[in-house]
């Protein structure tokens, strides 16, 4: 309720941005290979936006998450200030989901109010991470020549030993589908809190986690409506095996092929089951990237585009968590892009107690 102090939020912003390596990747296209670069300039742009009403930062705020980046023309992350009349405000990061992810906008709005109080205290504020994204990518290197890395690939050529037919949602679109447009809209469904409690009840009395029990859920609408009783669901997997890599800036995500087997002589919960087991494995060999597996697929089947279609992303990833004692809250934007035919993102970002449920699909699909 307080009036912000823009200058110090401004300097809050610029602290934090020249404190995390990710913001210093770049990316262009050189002789037909993608090339990842650092940069040497940590000079972050910050834009005043002044606006009159709430409806009005909406519809800027909209505009600008739609925006594309020039990938190879400008820095992966901009930073936009909006001032109200009443002296109140908003700040808002776009990030590139090469050099970002969902905990990392996370863990970077949390720093900004966290600086931003610490400014206004005259508090003394930590100048650079211990651990940085560039050491991690270093062990990722080191991890292509280890003993893990060799695990990790019997495991999933042994998982992908067979390869299933991809499920589809079948779209209205006839004629010829263009899967390579990313351009996508977004539906939001809520499941509110009383039923997430007995949602939440089952699970406990059953021994089972919310993600694998949606998953179970979906996999079942899947093979009904495609009628196949073996299939691929690609996953999101945070990635960060330890908390140097929890409080590190950068994408760590990685995408996994989930496969499904439905045995239509189970019960729901042996079936749940099944899938957290899948899950765990899933898990363990997580580092083993899905760019990787569909290189080792390729080398028996050059034809092969992907293992599937359709996507399940679980988050609770919480931007309210921090000590500063400055009040504000957060919203998520939607970019307006979808990877695949359909995103289903199930997300309680802010701690809140509801689900909220996102269907992202492409538009030419």
């Amino acid at each position: 309720n307080e009036e912000i102090e823009f200058e110090k939020l401004k300097q809050a912003i610029k602290h934090v941005y020249k404190k995390h390596d990710n913001f210093k990747l770049r990316f262009k296209i050189d002789e037909g290979e993608i090339v990842q670069t650092i940069s040497n300039n940590d000079n972050c742009e910050i834009k005043i936006i002044e606006v009159q009403s709430e409806e009005e930062f909406r519809e800027k705020r909209e505009k600008i998450a739609r925006e594309p980046f020039k990938i190879e023309e400008e820095p992966l992350a901009k930073f936009y200030i909006f001032t109200f009349p009443n002296g109140k405000g908003a700040f808002v990061p776009i990030m590139h989901h090469l050099i970002s992810d969902a905990w990392t906008i996370a863990l970077i709005y949390n720093e900004i109010i966290e600086t931003y109080s610490a400014i206004k205290q005259n508090k003394t504020i930590e100048s650079k991470e211990e651990y940085s994204y560039i050491d991690y990518i270093n062990t990722e290197k080191e991890y292509k020549n280890s003993e893990k890395f060799k695990k990790d690939k019997q495991y999933w050529d042994e998982k992908f030993k067979t390869i299933p037919d991809i499920a589809v949602i079948t779209g209205s679109i006839k004629g010829n589908i263009d899967r390579s447009n990313p351009t996508g809209e977004r539906n939001q469904y809520t499941i509110e809190k009383e039923k997430m409690e007995k949602i939440k009840e089952y699970c406990k009395t059953n021994k089972i986690s919310l993600y694998n029990f949606f998953m179970a859920v979906y996999a079942i609408y899947i093979g009904e409506i495609s009628n196949l009783d073996e299939f691929v669901i690609g996953t999101p997997i945070l990635n960060r095996t330890n908390y140097k890599e929890k409080n590190t800036a950068g994408m760590f995500v990685n995408m996994a092929p989930l496969k499904i087997n439905i045995d239509e002589e189970i019960e729901f919960k042996q079936f749940v089951k099944n899938i957290a087991i899948d899950s765990m494995g899933m898990l363990k060999h997580q580092k083993y990237s899905y760019q990787y597996i569909l290189e080792d697929l390729r080398e028996r089947d050059k034809n092969i585009p992907s293992l599937y279609n359709i996507l399940l992303s679980y988050q609770i990833t919480n931007t309210t968590q921090n000590s500063s004692g400055v009040e504000y809250k957060t919203e998520w934007n939607f970019n307006g892009c979808c990877a695949e035919d359909i995103d289903i993102q199930i997300f309680d970002l802010n701690d809140t107690g509801e689900l909220n449920i996102s269907y992202d699909y492409k538009t030419s699909v």
